[in-house]
């Protein structure tokens, strides 16, 4: 299943490369479906590479996430240190900020930092790149193997654009439009997974427990009935379920969930939570995605999803922010 999923990704990604380099705009637009696709999967298959499930020993399964990061943007920055900071996640029960970004917008008042949150207000994930852009500028500034490593995947990048557009200009907005895309929907994947601290990865924090880690652990799959359509996102939406059993693999993530919250009588009130959960629909979700699209960028915490101890609410769940987190 895995090895199919990898065929599926670069076969997706060069497909959607070639459809929107050709001449026609019609057909060039349409590549926008395969490139999005497969850069969202890939980022979910590097996820599976964390946890070392893609291939059998480590170093196989880091030469994956190495070569996914080709495709899901991950490249500036070793696959083994994510790999470390997001175990650090479920070992810690936390979120590890890379950035703070009060810090890099800067002042409130500043024509920068307007400028940027106007255009995340339109949807144009700005942040996304300015993150990458002040590792950069930290990387010129700095030595060693990952100022070569970020400068040089930066000059990548720039390349790769170049190349796109020397073969089509228009080939440059199909493929803005599909990476808008996939950063939108890991953004709205990962903003509702959890109620964690949010803490710098210098910081050490001793583990909550079980527990504190399924209370503020949320599953929203991307659909309920037609359930092949989780298989998008790898079966990420079964997040309880993931943090249960960081082992399983993403295709038995769905039956996992079924065990865990159907038919384990010691899970009483996380099956309660999952329950009321269960009656969030997905628009409830992308409206509660698009209210806070601006707001939780700055404040750093994901809201308050559990009043009186036990009742959830969409209502008060902002959201985190992701784009600088590492897993």
């Amino acid at each position: 299943m895995t090895a199919l999923t990898i065929v599926l990704v670069f076969g997706g990604y060069t497909t959607g490369i070639l459809i929107i380099t050709v001449s026609e705009m019609f057909i060039a637009t349409l590549g926008v479906i395969p490139l999005s696709m497969s850069m969202i999967a890939a980022w979910y298959l590097s996820h599976e590479a964390a946890h070392q499930l893609v291939l059998r020993g480590k170093r196989l399964n880091n030469a994956v996430g190495e070569s996914l990061s080709l495709i899901n943007g991950g490249f500036y920055f070793p696959f083994k240190d994510y790999r470390t900071d997001h175990l650090r996640h479920h070992a810690e029960n936390v979120d590890l900020l890379g950035v703070d970004m009060n810090v890099l917008l800067g002042d409130k008042r500043s024509l920068f930092r307007r400028i940027a949150l106007r255009l995340e207000y339109f949807y144009i994930p700005i942040c996304h790149d300015l993150i990458r852009l002040d590792a950069v500028v930290d990387a010129v500034r700095g030595n060693g193997k990952a100022r070569l490593r970020i400068v040089l995947s930066f000059a990548f990048d720039v390349v790769f654009i170049a190349l796109l557009a020397v073969v089509s200009w228009f080939s440059l907005i199909p493929y803005l439009l599909a990476r808008c895309a996939k950063i939108h929907c890991v953004r709205f994947v990962d903003a509702f997974q959890h109620s964690y601290p949010q803490l710098s990865p210098l910081s050490r924090h001793a583990a909550s427990g079980v527990a504190f880690e399924q209370a503020n652990t949320f599953s929203f799959p991307v659909a309920r009935k037609f359930k092949f359509l989780n298989w998008l996102i790898l079966n990420f939406g079964y997040h309880n379920a993931h943090h249960a059993a960081p082992a399983c693999p993403w295709y038995h993530l769905p039956e996992l969930n079924r065990i865990l919250f159907e038919h384990d009588a010691a899970q009483d009130a996380l099956r309660e939570k999952w329950n009321v959960m269960g009656t969030v629909s997905v628009v409830e979700l992308a409206l509660a995605y698009h209210r806070g699209r601006v707001r939780r960028i700055t404040e750093g915490s994901a809201g308050e999803p559990i009043s009186n101890g036990k009742d959830f609410s969409i209502a008060h769940f902002g959201g985190a922010f992701t784009d600088n987190l590492l897993g």
